[in-house]
C-alpha cells in the first residue's frame, strides 16, 4: 500500500543528495522497529498501534510512504496523519483474532519513503526500513462451531460420533464440558500451543432414555487464559415408538380393530403386531405415525402392545385393557343430596366398573361443582366425591389411567386436573390463560384431547407431555359456541357451531396425523353430536344420522332431550321430552325418511324437568346410563 501527504516547509533544503558544501541529504526514520500484540482470546482483537515516521532534508512537495505487509499478523496500515512539521503517523491494525485463532503469528512491514513517485524509485536515505510484528492470540478455538446428530433405529457408529479439532494458544491448556448427559468428549482436555483431535460421542444408554424429538445443548471449551468458547449441539431422534392404542379398552371374547399411534412405522419395516404375546389377526401400516390392527378374542387382562420390526426395537407405552362385559341390572342411583343437579358431563370407566359424573349443585352455598364416582362390585356403591371449582367437563385419559377434569381456576385460567381413577385424589394439573365453560372434552387416537368452550378458542391437551395449549391459532380455533362428538377409537372428532349461529356455520374435523383442525366441505350447525365407535355413524342434534362422509342416511323423531349411539352404530337411543326412552333400528330401511322404532319405549320419569340430560352406552354395548337432574338411570340393553 502507498500513503501520501503534502509537505509544507520543513526547512533544510532539497532532497536527494548534495556535495559537502550543500544542504544535508534527505533522510527518513521510524519510531520503532518492532511491535507486539496480545489478544486475551479469539473474541477480542487488540487495538491498533501507532508508528511515527520522521523526515529531514525535505522542504516541500509530496511525501510518499510505501508499506509492504508480509505475514498473517497485520491486517492493514492506514490513517496517515501529519503530526508535525517533520513527522507523520500511521496506525498498524492487527488481523482479527477470531480469524487467526489461537497461536503466535508474525508479520514484517517493509517501509519506503520518497518524494519522487508512488513507487518510491528514488527513496530517501534510511529506507527501506522494517518493523517486525509479533502477535499472540491466547485462548482456545475449534474449527467446528456446531455439532448435529440424527438418530433413528439401529444407529451406526458414524451416527454416534463426530470429530473436531481444538487448537489452544501458546501457554494455554484447556478443558471441555458438555451441558447434556447424552454427549461425552474424549479427550476432555488438551495441552498448550497444540491442536487436539477430540471425539464428541453420543451416549447410547442416555439416548435410550430420550423421547423422539429435537434436543439442544452446548460444548464449552475453557482455556487457562482467555474466554471460554461454545459449540452448539443439536440432536434429532426419530425412532419407532408405540404411544397409544385407541380405544384402550376392549371387550373380552370379541375381536375388533384398534388404532395404534406412534412414530417411524413406515421406516421400520413392521412385521407384525402383538397384544402381549398374542399376535394380531390382521394389521396394516397407514402412515409413519399410524397403523391399524385387529386383536383376536382374548380373556380379561392387560396386554402391552408391541410392534414387531426388522430392527428388533420395542419402545412401547401402550396397553390394551380387555374387560369382561358386565350384565348390569336395571337400577336407579341417587345423588349424595336431594337438591336438583345440573349434569355437566358423564363418563364410564369400563376397566374399573365405575360411573363418573361431573355435576353442579346450584342449591349449595355459592354453588358447588364436584366429580362423583359410583363404583360397581355386584351393586353400586354410594358415590365418592371430589370438589373442583367451576368444573365443566371430564373424560378418562387416553390410557384410562387418570380422570381428567376441565375447570376454570380463579376466573382467570383453564385447568385440566388429573385425578386418580380409583380414589379421586388429585395427582397434578395443567393450565392455560383462558377461560370458558366447556361443553366437551374428548381424545383423538394420537393421545391429544380437545376442549371446546362456549366462547373463546379451542384448547388441546397432550396426554404425554401434559401440556394444555391453544389448539390452533386460526379462525377455526377462535370460533365460539362449539359442540363436539368423538368416536371411541379416536379416529374422528366432529365439531360444529350451535344452532344459534347463522346458516353456513363451520363443520370441522380433527386430523390426528397433523394435530390440526380441518374444515369440512359441507356446513352444518348442531347443539349435540354423537359418534359411534369407529366414526362411521354420526347423529346430529338427536335427529339426523349421517355416515362418516356426512351423507344423510335417515332421521329420528324430534323433541328429544338426549341421545346415544350403540358402539357398532346399529341402534340409536333417544330420551324424549315426556321422560320415555326409545330405541331405533339404524340397520332397517327408513319409512318416510324415519328409522323404525324397536318396541314402544320405556317410561323413566312421568313428569321430567326439561333440563340438561347426559346419556351414554357402555363400551360393550350392553348398558345405557342416563343422568338427569334428580337421579341416574342404569338400564340394560337387549
Amino acid at each position: 500500500m502507498v500513503l501520501a501527504t503534502a509537505l509544507a516547509s520543513c526547512g533544510g533544503g532539497g532532497g536527494g543528495g548534495g556535495g559537502s558544501s550543500g544542504p544535508p541529504p534527505a533522510t527518513f526514520s521510524l519510531s520503532t522497529s518492532s511491535l507486539t500484540f496480545n489478544a486475551a482470546s479469539t473474541a477480542i482483537t487488540p487495538p491498533s498501534q501507532a508508528v511515527t515516521g520522521t523526515v529531514t532534508g525535505v522542504s516541500s512537495g509530496t511525501l510518499y510512504i510505501a508499506v509492504q505487509i508480509a505475514g498473517q499478523g497485520v491486517a492493514t496500515v492506514n490513517n496517515l496523519t501529519v503530526t508535525g512539521t517533520t513527522t507523520a503517523q500511521a496506525q498498524v491494525m492487527p488481523t482479527s483474532a477470531a480469524l487467526l485463532g489461537p497461536g503466535t503469528f508474525t508479520s514484517t512491514l517493509t517501509v519506503r519513503a520518497c518524494t519522487t513517485d508512488a513507487s518510491c524509485s528514488g527513496a530517501l536515505i534510511g529506507t527501506p526500513q522494517t518493523i517486525n510484528v509479533t502477535y499472540t492470540v491466547h485462548g482456545v478455538t475449534s474449527a467446528t462451531t456446531a455439532l448435529s446428530y440424527s438418530i433413528a433405529d439401529a444407529p451406526q457408529g458414524s451416527d454416534l460420533n463426530r470429530t473436531l479439532n481444538i487448537t489452544s494458544g501458546p501457554g494455554d491448556t484447556w478443558t471441555s464440558s458438555s451441558s447434556v448427559p447424552w454427549l461425552t468428549l474424549n479427550p476432555a482436555s488438551g495441552a498448550a500451543g497444540s491442536t487436539t483431535s477430540v471425539t464428541a460421542a453420543l451416549v447410547p444408554a442416555q439416548l435410550n432414555l430420550l423421547e423422539n424429538g429435537t434436543y439442544t445443548g452446548t460444548v464449552t471449551l475453557t482455556p487457562s487464559t482467555g474466554l471460554p468458547q461454545t459449540i452448539a449441539l443439536t440432536l434429532s431422534i426419530l425412532r419407532l415408538t408405540v404411544d397409544t392404542v385407541s380405544p384402550y379398552i376392549a371387550r373380552s371374547g370379541t375381536t375388533a380393530e384398534v388404532i395404534i399411534h406412534g412414530s417411524a412405522f413406515s421406516a421400520a419395516n413392521v412385521t407384525g403386531v402383538n397384544f402381549g404375546s398374542t399376535p394380531a389377526t390382521t394389521y396394516r401400516v397407514v402412515n409413519s405415525s399410524e397403523l391399524r390392527a385387529t386383536h383376536p378374542a382374548m380373556t380379561a387382562g392387560r396386554y402391552t402392545v408391541h410392534v414387531q420390526n426388522t430392527f428388533g426395537t420395542d419402545r412401547t407405552r401402550a396397553t390394551l385393557v380387555v374387560a369382561d362385559a358386565v350384565p348390569f341390572a336395571a337400577a336407579t342411583l341417587a345423588y349424595p343430596d336431594a337438591t336438583p343437579t345440573t349434569v355437566r358431563d358423564l363418563a364410564y370407566d369400563a376397566e374399573r366398573r365405575a360411573l363418573l359424573v361431573a355435576r353442579f349443585n346450584p342449591a349449595a352455598p355459592f354453588g358447588s361443582h364436584e366429580v362423583l364416582r359410583y363404583a360397581y362390585g355386584g351393586s353400586w356403591s354410594a358415590p365418592q366425591r371430589h370438589a373442583i371449582d367451576q368444573l365443566s367437563a371430564l373424560t378418562l385419559s387416553s390410557d384410562g389411567q387418570a380422570i381428567l377434569a376441565a375447570s376454570i381456576f380463579n376466573a382467570i385460567e383453564t385447568r385440566v386436573t388429573r385425578l386418580d381413577p380409583a380414589t379421586l385424589a388429585e395427582t397434578g394439573f395443567s393450565s392455560h390463560p383462558s377461560q370458558g365453560i366447556y361443553s366437551g372434552m374428548a381424545f383423538a387416537s394420537d393421545g391429544r384431547a380437545l376442549l371446546v368452550p362456549t366462547f373463546l378458542g379451542i384448547l388441546g391437551y397432550d396426554d404425554r407431555s401434559r401440556i394444555l395449549a391453544a389448539q390452533q391459532q386460526s379462525t377455526l380455533a377462535a370460533i365460539s359456541n362449539v359442540h363436539m362428538g368423538a368416536s371411541a377409537d379416536g379416529s374422528r372428532i366432529v365439531l360444529t357451531q350451535g344452532l344459534s349461529n347463522p346458516p353456513g356455520a363451520l363443520l370441522m374435523g380433527y386430523d390426528p396425523q397433523t394435530a390440526q383442525l380441518v374444515q369440512a366441505t359441507v356446513a352444518r350447525r348442531a347443539d349435540d353430536i354423537k359418534v359411534n365407535r369407529d366414526g362411521s355413524r354420526i347423529l346430529f342434534d338427536r335427529v339426523e344420522l349421517t355416515d362418516g362422509a356426512y351423507n344423510v342416511l335417515g332421521r329420528l323423531p324430534a323433541n328429544s332431550q338426549a341421545a346415544a349411539l350403540a358402539p357398532n352404530g346399529t341402534r340409536a337411543y333417544l330420551y324424549d321430552n315426556a321422560g320415555t326412552l326409545h330405541t331405533y333400528d339404524l340397520t332397517a330401511a327408513t319409512v318416510g325418511g324415519l328409522f323404525p322404532e324397536i318396541g314402544t319405549g320405556v317410561s323413566l320419569l312421568a313428569s321430567p324437568v326439561l333440563d340438561t340430560v347426559k346419556m351414554l352406552v357402555t363400551p360393550d354395548g350392553g348398558t345405557l346410563i342416563l343422568a338427569e337432574r334428580s337421579q341416574i338411570f342404569i338400564r340394560p340393553l337387549p
